[in-house]
């Protein structure tokens, strides 16, 4: 029962945050920004955590790690939010659904075992993918005026797409842990059916 709780909370959670990426875009904001600033910030939200829940499974940082940290930053956070909030701008919610199972979860299943944990795994692909995010943006559209945050609708946006969602990574890591077999056959990590 708590493996189908947590599920159906991810696919609400996301459902809020497409709600909120297309509000955010309605009210102007660059997609290719509005995924720079979630990806820095879930980094900031994320680097406390990971040094006080898994100080001891911190990994040692080497070239092997910082390329597969890049590709999962890339493959795992940058397209697919771009994806999906440039398809949000573009078109609808269904679009958006459509495109989120983009995200390679295997990417992200492989290379946590490398990354020392969940909570590593999602600070260096968030940071990773931050650092990408910002040179797309800023090549896509150099105008300072776009990247300028105010007490709006796009600050709220950011700040639940990093903190929440990054929350709901961790917690989708564990759910094969806390689901019974039964549970887990059928489902992927997300909470979607497999297909």
């Amino acid at each position: 029962m708590k493996a189908i709780t947590a599920m159906v909370v991810v696919q609400i959670a996301t459902a809020v945050l497409n709600i909120l990426f297309k509000l955010a875009v309605v009210d102007g904001m660059e997609p290719r920004v509005l995924v720079a600033y979630r990806l820095f910030f879930a980094t900031l939200f994320m680097l406390p955590l990971s040094f006080i829940f898994q100080r001891e499974k911190r990994p040692e940082f080497t070239w092997n790690l910082l390329l597969l940290s890049l590709l999962s930053g890339l493959l795992g956070a940058v397209l697919p939010s771009t994806f999906t909030v440039t398809g949000l701008a573009l078109t609808s919610a269904t679009f958006a659904s459509a495109a989120a199972v983009l995200t390679p979860l295997i990417t992200f299943v492989k290379v946590s075992k490398q990354f020392g944990g969940a909570y590593w795994n999602a600070t260096l692909m968030n940071l990773t993918g931050s650092v990408v995010a910002v040179i797309i943006g800023l090549c896509w559209n150099c105008d300072l005026k776009e990247w300028k945050l105010g007490w709006n609708i796009r600050l709220f946006t950011i700040a639940y797409a990093s903190i929440v969602m990054s929350g709901m990574v961790i917690a989708v890591n564990a759910c094969p842990a806390i689901a019974p077999p039964s549970a887990r056959l059928g489902f992927c990590g997300s909470g979607r059916p497999e297909i």
